[in-house]
């Protein structure tokens, strides 16, 4: 959920640090005692180059067992290559280890695939499954958030539960028409969806688009009359501008999220520029800065309704709900040169709404803060240090939980209150 400061996806799986090339060693070793224990059925090996491990032979890699999370086992391996020969992948296989993964690269000798075999690889960004496969097995992709673009194969005939499960990042989904069968929550979650292109082939479609609340548009170009899911009554659908609740054959159904109403309290604050009144579900529309306080710094709103933005945001959220009314968060803010060519940044929050553990700084030499570094604090005060004398910085400041790092693609919505320092002593 980008638009937020707090990120489930970096709250809930930090990949350690350090000791990580030995970490990828002893796992590779544990899967190579895995391919070994089949009884001579396969003939896999495994090797590193470049840090890439490549895996090649003939037969199936083994299911992993474990189908949960271990912060102990994870890699930071950012390639996977498995060649030629090997014609499938076990349960789990490179499932949750994997956080790290961008790229994974699928031989056209594959004809099968287990289930979650690629769940929580959550940097992966797109994928080509190879022709042969017959399906996309039970939570194949689920959790993998940075998933842009697969390709599915015209051999795949049925989708299952789960498959595309809180892919967050995928925003149309076109399936080639020999898919007959897409079972219940195959795309449950996937937030970010707005189009979505039934195939003329389907059969059985047994509500797998459920809670995506960006999806617009419904081609139905199967002969079977579908049932579209409202988000608890939260989206009406039309059809040529006549409100249904399913799409008939040959239809395109669009959507339009219900309308809500926005409040402010200003706590002291003087309104500047216009603030939105109102918006729909579904469709997350900025919240502008525009009011001001004398000697305090505006860092965004507080929305206590908005369970996945808990303490302060510059967007709505994509699955609030209701009438809202919003606290500006104030906090006292000073940046300063302080001696050995030094920055301090102080921020007092004892006066804010909600209280937190620490804040993100960046800091460039650029104006537009191009080519930022990046310092996380914990407490009310932050240093940036080792700079160059007679030089202009400028700083700007977020707030994030105390165990969170600083990183430009999760805060690049939610830095504020820019400074100019000129390093004089």
């Amino acid at each position: 959920m980008k638009e937020c400061v707090i990120m489930r996806r970096l709250e809930e799986r930090k990949v350690k640090k350090g000791t990580v090339f030995f970490m990828q060693i002893m796992f590779m070793l544990f899967l190579i005692s895995q391919i070994s224990y089949a009884e001579g059925k396969n003939s896999i090996t495994y090797h590193v180059k470049e840090d890439v491990p490549v895996i090649e032979g003939t037969g199936d890699i083994p299911s992993q067992k474990r189908e949960y999370y271990d912060e102990d086992a994870v890699t930071s391996i950012k390639k996977i290559i498995v060649k030629e020969g090997i014609t499938g992948l076990g349960d789990y296989c490179f499932g949750v280890d994997y956080p790290e993964a961008v790229s994974i690269e699928l031989p056209s000798t594959l004809k099968s695939i287990g289930k979650g075999v690629f769940m929580s690889c959550f940097s992966l960004k797109e994928i080509k499954l190879p022709s042969g496969l017959c399906e996309i097995p039970k939570d194949c992709f689920w959790e993998c958030s940075d998933l842009e673009k697969v390709v599915i194969p015209d051999t795949v005939t049925a989708i299952r539960a789960g498959a595309f499960k809180e892919c967050v990042s995928l925003k149309e989904m076109v399936l080639p028409d020999s898919v007959r069968e897409i079972e219940k929550n195959a795309f449950q979650k996937c937030e970010n969806m707005v189009k979505f292109v039934v195939p003329s082939k389907l059969s059985a479609w047994k509500n797998p688009l459920v809670k995506c609340p960006r999806l617009r548009t419904v081609v139905n170009r199967s002969t079977h009359s579908l049932v579209l899911d409202d988000c608890h009554g939260n989206k009406m659908w039309y059809v040529k501008g006549r409100r249904v609740k399913e799409v008939k054959e040959n239809q395109t159904a669009v959507s339009k999220g219900k309308r809500f109403k926005i409040t402010y309290r200003f706590l002291g604050g003087k309104k500047t520029g216009k603030l939105p009144t109102s918006y729909r579900y579904g469709n997350p529309i900025r919240l502008p800065l525009n009011i001001k306080k004398k000697n305090y710094q505006l860092l965004g709103w507080y929305n206590p309704k908005d369970k996945y933005t808990p303490y302060y945001c510059t967007k709505t959220g994509v699955h609030l709900v209701g009438n809202i009314r919003l606290s500006p968060l104030w906090v006292k803010y000073k940046v300063e040169n302080v001696k050995n060519k030094t920055i301090e940044i102080v921020m007092d929050d004892s006066e804010a709404v909600v209280r937190f553990g620490g804040f993100a700084v960046r800091y460039s030499t650029n104006r537009d803060m191009k080519n930022a570094k990046y310092v996380t604090t914990r407490g009310n005060k932050g240093f940036i240090r080792n700079l160059r004398k007679n030089k202009r910085y400028y700083v700007e400041v977020c707030y994030i939980e105390p165990e969170m790092e600083a990183d430009e693609g999760e805060f690049s919505d939610v830095w504020v209150g820019k400074r100019s320092v000129v390093i004089k002593r």
